[in-house]
């Protein structure tokens, strides 16, 4: 994580906590971090650090009085993966993290996704031998982040996305570019299709859209 957004997060933190403390209320808007520092130290009764001191001496703060929990490597911490809350802990890699999640958007596919999936299997049925795999994790090793793509076809290089309205968030939007830009360096491209799109599509629509037709 950058050191921005870290310090970011720090505060957000105490503005949260400050919030369900009742020292804060929402609609007042976002505070100064000086205020934050100066509000958490009056609630919990102590020295407020000097105002030329790095945020993470701040931080340190809220780790000793326990509003940031640091857990133990290899302890279990319950977080939200997907739709369910699962035992994530502080020693698992990326590609172990990524696995949960591809189980997660297997077990709670949308129903376009399942649409899709079953057009694949009637393609390969009827039309052409075609393997594909369903949500498919790939780790792009130097950022240490991880994708998953809805459909991989790994003989025609081609992954497939079937796009909710979610994908028309601007962080998410950003999210899907890094995703194509990595693919494309590894030489496979990718078809967008949207959730709507997926009603009235049928095999042999879909196979001209591969270009398998």
């Amino acid at each position: 994580m950058a050191k921005k957004d870290k310090k970011d997060k720090t505060f957000n933190i105490c503005r949260r906590y400050l919030v369900r403390e009742g020292l804060l209320r929402k609609e007042e808007g976002r505070p100064s971090n000086l205020r934050i520092i100066q509000l958490f130290c009056k609630h919990k009764k102590i020295s407020c650090p000097p105002t030329n001191s790095s945020w993470r001496v701040f931080r340190k703060l809220l780790i000793e009085n326990k509003v940031i929990e640091i857990p133990v490597q290899g302890q279990k911490k319950k977080v939200r993966v997907g739709r369910e809350s699962v035992a994530v802990t502080s020693d698992m890699s990326k590609i172990q993290v990524a696995e949960i999640y591809r189980r997660d958007l297997v077990k709670y596919a949308t129903t376009p996704e399942k649409k899709i999936r079953s057009l694949l299997y009637e393609i390969n049925r009827d039309i052409t031998p075609i393997e594909f795999i369903f949500q498919k994790t790939w780790t792009d090793t130097p950022t240490k982040e991880f994708y998953i793509s809805d459909f991989f076809l790994p003989s025609l290089a081609l992954t497939i996305e079937v796009d909710g309205e979610s994908h028309l968030e601007e962080k998410q939007i950003e999210k899907d570019r890094r995703k194509e830009d990595f693919l494309k360096l590894k030489g496979i491209r990718t078809i967008r299709l949207t959730n709507k799109s997926t009603y009235h599509i049928d095999a042999n629509l879909l196979a001209k859209k591969l270009e398998i037709l």
